[in-house]
Formats: C-alpha cells, sequence, structure tokens
C-alpha cells in the first residue's frame, strides 16, 4: 500500500528476501485478498453519531457505465486539531454507493441515507459538480445549518475558464505552443519541447504553459554561459534556436498578466488550504493581493471575484472556529487507488474499489488481527455481488469463450 507496487510486484519482493522469513511468501491472490478484507473491514466499521461531521465527496469514473459516489469523513474536532493539514489516515470512509447512473437524486437519497448514521453533519465540500451540486443543495434544504463549501482549486480553474476562454491571445499562445512542441521533439531542441499539458482540468495548465515560457526565456538569456562550444557552433545554435522559440517574445506582456493572474490565485489557494476558512480569510486574501502592486484591470477584477467568494465562503464563521476549504484530499485518495485500478485488466469499477478504505484510518497489528478474524472472503465476495456485480473483465472472458468457426 505504501511502495504502490503491483500485487504480483510485492509477492516478488517477499520472494527476494525470503530468507528473512519463516514459512512461505504470499502468493499476489492472497495479497490482494487481504487488502480486499482490510478495506471491507474498515467500510464496514461502526461510525459515531455527532454533529460535527465533515463530508467530501465526488464521483469516480472508469471504463463502462458504472460510478462510485466516494464520501469521505473527518470530525471539526479532528480538523481543527490537525490544523487542516489532513492525511489520508486522518480520512474516513463513511460511504461509498456504485451507481449506474449519476444524478442529484441520488446523490441526494445517498446524502440522507448516510445522515441517519452519522447524524447531520457539519460541513459538506465538493468540487460543484452539476449532479453533486445539486443533490447537496436539496439536503441543505432539508438540514438547515449545514455549511456548503466549493472547493478552492475547482473555484480557481473556473476563474481562470472564464477569463481565458475568450481570450484570443490565449488561444493564439496555446495554438504556438502545440505547433512548438511538434516541432521540437525530433530534433536537437527536444530536451526544451514544452511539456504535455493534462487532458483534465486544462484551465490549470495554465502554470505549466507560462513556467515552460518564462523558462526559454531565461535559457536563451544565459546560453553564451551555458555552452562550451566554440563562437561559430553558438551563433548557429542560437539561429536555430530563434527559429523554433523567438515567438514566445511576443507574449512577453501576456506572460507577465498571466504570471500575476497565477500569483493572485495561488494566494487564495495557500490561505485557504494550509488555514482553512476563517471569518477573516479574505480580509488575509486582499492584504496579500496588494503586496503584489497589481495595475491591470483584468487583475483587479480577478482579485475582486476572489475577494467576494472568500466572503460568501466564510458568511457568518465565530472568530475562533475553522472549516475546510478544499476537497484535494479526495482527488489524491482517487489518485492512489487508479494507481491500483490501472493494472487490472480492464479498469472498470471492479473489487479494487475496496482498496479505498485501505488508505485511510491507522494501521495497526490489533485492527489487521481482528479484521481477518471477523471478514472472510465471502463476505467480500457477496459485498462484490451486491455493489458492483459482474465486472468487464468477467463478462468479457464468458464473451470470448465462444468458440471461433475457421
Amino acid at each position: 500500500m505504501d511502495a504502490l507496487c503491483s500485487l504480483r510486484g510485492a509477492t516478488k519482493y517477499f520472494d527476494i528476501f525470503e530468507h528473512f522469513f519463516k514459512g512461505k511468501t504470499p502468493s499476489h491472490v492472497s495479497i490482494q485478498n487481504w487488502m480486499l478484507q482490510y478495506g471491507l473491514y474498515e467500510l464496514s466499521l461502526p461510525v459515531e453519531n455527532r454533529n460535527d461531521w465533515v463530508y467530501i465527496l465526488d464521483h469516480t469514473i472508469e471504463f463502462g457505465t458504472q460510478k462510485c459516489l466516494l464520501i469521505l469523513g473527518i470530525t471539526l474536532e479532528k480538523l481543527r486539531h490537525s490544523g487542516v493539514a489532513l492525511t489520508h489516515r486522518d480520512m474516513r470512509v463513511l460511504k461509498m454507493d456504485i451507481q449506474n447512473k449519476s444524478n442529484a437524486e441520488k446523490v441526494e437519497n445517498a446524502l440522507d441515507k448516510l445522515i441517519t448514521v452519522t447524524g447531520t453533519p457539519s460541513q459538506i465540500i465538493s468540487d460543484h459538480g452539476a449532479d453533486l451540486k445539486k443533490g447537496i443543495e436539496n439536503i441543505c434544504a432539508k438540514y438547515p445549518g449545514i455549511r456548503y463549501t466549493y472547493d478552492i482549486t475547482h473555484k480557481c480553474a473556473i476563474l481562470l475558464k472564464h477569463y481565458l476562454k475568450d481570450d484570443v491571445r490565449w488561444k493564439d499562445f496555446v495554438q504556438k505552443y502545440a505547433h512548438t512542441k511538434r516541432k521540437t521533439v525530433h530534433t536537437k531542441f527536444a530536451f526544451l519541447a514544452p511539456p504535455k499539458p493534462k487532458d483534465k482540468a486544462r484551465w490549470l495548465n495554465l502554470d505549466l504553459y507560462v513556467r515552460w515560457a518564462e523558462k526559454i526565456i531565461l535559457f536563451r538569456e544565459n546560453i553564451y554561459s551555458k555552452m562550451g562550444e566554440s563562437q561559430k557552433d553558438k551563433t548557429k545554435f542560437i539561429a536555430e534556436f530563434d527559429i523554433l522559440f523567438d515567438w514566445i517574445y511576443d507574449f512577453k506582456t501576456d506572460l507577465h498578466v498571466w504570471r500575476n493572474i497565477l500569483c493572485t490565485l495561488d494566494i487564495a489557494k495557500e490561505e485557504v488550504k494550509n488555514r482553512g476558512l476563517k471569518h477573516d480569510t479574505a480580509e488575509l486574501f486582499k492584504n496579500k493581493v496588494r503586496q503584489l502592486n497589481i495595475k491591470s484591470t483584468k487583475l483587479n477584477s480577478i482579485s475582486k471575484d476572489i475577494y467576494n467568494f472568500l466572503e460568501q465562503q466564510t458568511d457568518e464563521i465565530a472568530k475562533n472556529e475553522v472549516y475546510l476549504g478544499t476537497s484535494d484530499i479526495i482527488e489524491s485518495i482517487f489518485g492512489k487507488y487508479k494507481s491500483f485500478s490501472a493494472k487490472t485488466p480492464i479498469r472498470d469499477i471492479g473489487k479494487t474499489i475496496l482498496t479505498i478504505p485501505v488508505f485511510t484510518g491507522e494501521l495497526s497489528y490489533e485492527k489487521l488481527a481482528e479484521a481477518f478474524a471477523t471478514v472472510k472472503m465471502k463476505n467480500v465476495t457477496d459485498w462484490i455481488k451486491n455493489n458492483i456485480g459482474t465486472s468487464l473483465f468477467a463478462k468479457r472472458v464468458e464473451a470470448y469463450r465462444l468458440p471461433l468457426k475457421i
């Protein structure tokens, strides 16, 4: 779980060091079964009923039609004690709801059932996906007093989209960026080729684009000191370099504006992620942005939008209270889960979904012993059958069993 190696890789590690162990080393199937048993054990543990739970929820999507609605929980007491610097082990999986089709009604029903177990939560935080947003809003209307928080990372991405989607200069820059990548990747300038942007959350690629352009400009300014070739070779290298990268200088003013946008958003994210949402979060943000000495109309507009957002998010928070302002922890857990699901034959919502509860909570020999004593593989098989059904891989195996007529 810690090294993120494959199941067969874990078995191989045991084989390499088998002379340190007494008895047989486990097969990859045994290791997987242990993980699934412990995952179901963690998922089945009773949840304390109290009024200060914080729900963090999102969907994970793999191949096929199924989605998993994951609801993580942490109490405000634990959150404030940790200083909002959360780790996977701080969290508790409160619910995993496998759905063939997600909508607001299903999200609302899942939350409704969970509330009967945990009590009414103090806060719910998500990324404002359409079905999540509507379902959570319905729950908040039904249970007044719940603080519904919009994840700061996704809010910043939406702001970037708003300010850049119709920006002609930005579109021109991205087009030239992609063209330069194709031109350089198989040349001696491949080491300077633009990095591949992320397919998801593409508006968060702004930092990657800007940082690359800034580094290319810095490289060009220091090119003579970095090269040991003759003057003739340097001149030739620079001439070829400029053919590929000279277009970046046309965007120097834009790069300065974009960098300031990123700095403004980073101030907001750093404040919320490191210190949480407090009564004075918006004012702290405003004071730090003032130090940037922003003089651009667009930048002032973005700064005002963030300030208003933070004001709304911190409304009615008392002076000594702290709330969570980001759902990054659930994204991180999904990332760890996908490192396991990527090793499966087909990346569908299958039994590996039970590895998610293993990431959370504190591991101990006592808990492991209790888990394996109380949760048998039949319990795991029954849970998979009732919640997931037949996997895509099992359906493929069955379909491919049909004899070929040659």
